[in-house]
């Protein structure tokens, strides 16, 4: 019996009994508030086959190969790249799949299925080779059926070599100059699609060379006829070796009981070869992001995923499944203390020490000339010639010009507003979270959410504060109170985030509705929005205005948490227009992950966005370090130093 077909007859479903335990038990603790947290929270149980999985290991591999049809120009780099970027991996170490793997804290592979070249010396890489890459697959089939049999039998081999150290999350990406375009073909394939709707722009390439890829793409489907119910078929004529290897990995990690996460079109694609060879490893398979390529939306349908980021990134060195990977570990550190609290082996005292609470107190509270028209008046603007020193370096980074999206805006709004090109990897942060005392209240799921702040705050490194406002306080007391909260903080603190405490699980709502219609639009005159607030809330409204309008002051990040924080800002912005660009919101334009728990989770999100933004602009090298070949199209061409 081959490897492949040994595999194939060990995967079965998932532990959906395992699963729902999962579920059940978020349920009763969160109210089902953690939205698709719980979801891969809920997968990862099923994969185990526990309710309680320990916090995992990770391994990031990169599976590397050259294609013959990048002599086709379909590229806006040359083939050589592949080699370089190789060897960057595993010497300079300055690349995307670095950066990100150092921020998960996952191992890193590098595999050799096929480059285009001599690779014997470079340290560390692992020999899997099938041959200089593939032959031009719009001249006839990429590679033989058994050569595309053993580049899947050798990801399997890999995934099973992770899994008996230990690995239990996979974490596979992909170097090869036109892979997109195998991509493309493979999708095309498998989901009957015109080429038209399944290929993108790559590695950035022109309006030019996009209609030139495409019209190779049919071409490819046209001379090699691929048999979409025949994953082999598909992978031997249109694919390539480091997609086969990736098609193992997932396969392999399925037999094994483990979990691949796919981060974006190319891994996709290679899940298409699994899935169609074994349509029950869909179980152990979670998405990430949506990416940057049109085919991409596509297979997430066929397979029945749904990413949850949209970061707009075009590059597939496992940067948006690195994400994902932490928002799992955060949760399943959550899940963790939720247990011990159950087996009495954690206290709600052992809880609240974690968590620093600060009291208003009227009697020492001094009104200064600091006020509200201060700060409107004097608010800075972000310092465009930082960023742009930023976003040069940025865009001189080994990899595709403006491929990371959303990573480099986060990377290039640092540097504006902190005044400083290169912000460093360990910005400091704190939350404050406003309480409003005497308001109603569920103890039991204060407590719950107390949980969730504590495992966030220590995975996030956040110090968190809990302010607590008083019912006999005025507005402008609780103004002058976050003001100076947020004052004290930006002293030594590059990064504020701010939530209000939902305690009775109505509060978000009554602010957010009190001040939002139902179009989405603002209901009053942003001079006296604060009086349509609901009494009961206009402290925590007025504290949050006070806090934001200190710390954009001062030059921090102002990260918010929740929709009602989300609500008072816009008011905020048509008084002082300054302010947006001081403001970051993650949830829902970046993440669609429907958390409801108002208790900072969104805001320690966002805060380990900003560190692999930030691991991104550091860890990389450039394409002069890495002696990597910079782009010969699209808007990369001569802007890649």
């Amino acid at each position: 019996m081959s490897l492949l077909t040994e595999t194939l007859n060990r995967i079965t479903p998932s532990d959906k009994e395992a699963a729902n335990a999962m579920s059940s038990k978020l349920n009763y603790f969160a109210g089902n508030g953690l939205g698709a947290i719980q979801d891969i929270m809920a997968t990862y149980a099923g994969i185990t086959g526990t309710s309680l999985p320990e916090i995992p290991d990770k391994a990031t591999i990169i599976c590397c190969a050259d294609h013959g049809v990048a002599t086709q120009q379909v590229s806006a780099y040359p083939p050589e790249t592949t080699l370089m970027m190789t060897t960057n991996y595993l010497i300079s170490k300055g690349a995307a799949a670095n950066a990100f793997a150092n921020f998960a804290d996952s191992e890193l592979i590098v595999a050799d299925l096929g480059i285009n070249a001599e690779t014997s010396e470079l340290p560390g890489l692992l020999n899997m080779r099938l041959g200089r890459g593939t032959a031009d697959s719009s001249q006839g089939p990429a590679m033989t059926r058994e050569q595309a049999i053993t580049s899947i039998e050798h990801g399997i081999t890999l995934a099973r070599e992770c899994c008996a150290k230990g690995i239990r999350i996979f974490l596979p990406g992909e170097m090869g100059i036109s892979n997109t375009t195998a991509s493309a073909a493979i999708t095309a394939a498998i989901c009957q699609l015109p080429a038209e709707s399944c290929t993108g722009r790559g590695t950035n390439i022109s309006d030019q060379r996009l209609i030139r890829k495409i019209a190779i793409v049919n071409k490819i489907i046209e001379i090699n006829r691929p048999d979409p119910a025949d994953a082999i078929d598909v992978l031997a004529k249109v694919g390539g070796f480091e997609l086969g290897a990736i098609a193992g990995i997932i396969l392999g990690a399925a037999a094994e009981k483990a979990l691949t996460i796919l981060d974006g079109f190319n891994s996709s694609a290679a899940a298409l070869i699994a899935c169609t060879l074994c349509p029950t490893a869909s179980d152990y398979l979670a998405a990430s992001h949506m990416a940057g390529e049109s085919g991409h939306p596509h297979i997430m349908k066929k397979l029945g995923l749904r990413p949850v980021m949209h970061l707009d990134l075009k590059l597939g060195e496992a940067i948006g499944s690195s994400l994902m990977a932490d928002i799992l570990c955060m949760g399943l550190a959550a899940n963790l203390k939720l247990n011990a609290l159950e087996a009495g082996r954690l206290q709600a005292s052992d809880i609240a020490k974690s968590l620093e609470h600060v009291e208003i107190d009227r009697k020492h509270i001094t009104l200064t000339d600091k006020t509200f028209n201060y700060y409107t008046n004097t608010m800075g603007e972000l310092s465009l010639s930082d960023m742009e020193e930023c976003q040069n370096r940025i865009n001189s980074l080994a990899k595709p010009i403006m491929s990371l999206g959303k990573i480099e805006q986060i990377a290039t709004t640092i540097a504006g507003v902190s005044c400083n090109p290169l912000p460093d990897n360990n910005l400091r942060r704190k939350l404050f979270i406003f309480k409003q005392d005497g308001l109603e209240s569920d103890r039991f799921l204060m407590l719950i959410q107390a949980v969730f702040m504590d495992a966030f705050r220590s995975h996030s490194d956040t110090e968190i504060k809990i302010a607590h406002l008083s019912a006999e306080s005025s507005g402008m007391d609780s103004f002058e109170f976050g003001r100076s909260l947020a004052e004290d903080a930006s002293l030594n603190t590059e990064l504020i985030g701010l939530c209000i405490l939902d305690e009775n699980q109505s509060a978000t709502a009554a602010i957010t509705n009190s001040l939002i219609d139902e179009t989405g639009k603002l209901r009053w005159d942003e001079n006296d929005f604060l009086r349509h607030i609901p009494e009961e809330y206009q402290n925590q409204a007025s504290a949050v205005l006070g806090a934001m309008l200190a710390a954009a002051h001062n030059r921090c990040l102002v990260v918010i948490d929740d929709a009602a924080t989300a609500a008072i800002a816009r008011y905020a912005i048509i008084i002082c227009p300054e302010l947006r660009y001081f403001l970051m919101q993650a949830a829902p334009d970046i993440y669609q992950l429907d958390c409801k728990i108002s208790s900072g989770l969104n805001a320690m999100l966002s805060f380990r966005l900003i560190d692999a933004s930030m691991h991104m602009l550091n860890d990389m090298r450039t394409f002069t370090d890495t002696q990597v070949p910079v782009a010969n199209d699209g808007p990369g061409l001569g802007k890649q130093d």
